[in-house]
């Protein structure tokens, strides 16, 4: 085989792929599927290849929603760890503190959620 140019069953770094799985949608159901990995910038196929393996690795994975949903707990805690921080801080710091931290949180919201599956699958953390 030549190595410039990939057989349909070999991946990325040369393994041998002989299985497959699949299974019918809606025409309506594509659709949803087309849209959402679009969204990703993968095509359906591949999306959902990536959603399956995620979800056989983790257990339970979480949906985009799901994940949403605990981004902003995380950015709620975040606010409320900084917001007695500045209420109780001696220099008493002004609504411009404040805002910024709204703000702040946005981005941080994400990085949290990383963090903290990065510290449940190294064991940090499990009783």
């Amino acid at each position: 085989m030549n190595k410039g140019n990939m057989g349909g069953n070999e991946g990325r770094n040369g393994e041998v792929k002989e299985r497959v799985i699949s299974f019918r949608l809606s025409p309506q159901e594509y659709e949803m599927v087309e849209a959402i990995a679009g969204l990703d910038g993968k095509a359906p196929n591949a999306w959902a290849r990536e959603k399956l393996l995620d979800e056989a690795r983790e257990g339970a994975g979480l949906s985009r929603k799901e994940r949403a949903l605990l981004e902003e707990i995380a950015r709620v805690g975040y606010l409320i760890e900084h917001g007695f921080g500045i209420q109780l801080s001696a220099d008493r710091a002004t609504d411009a503190e404040w805002m910024r931290r709204v703000k702040e949180s946005k981005s941080v919201a994400v990085r949290l959620v990383g963090m903290m599956f990065e510290r449940r699958s190294t064991g940090a953390g499990r009783v």
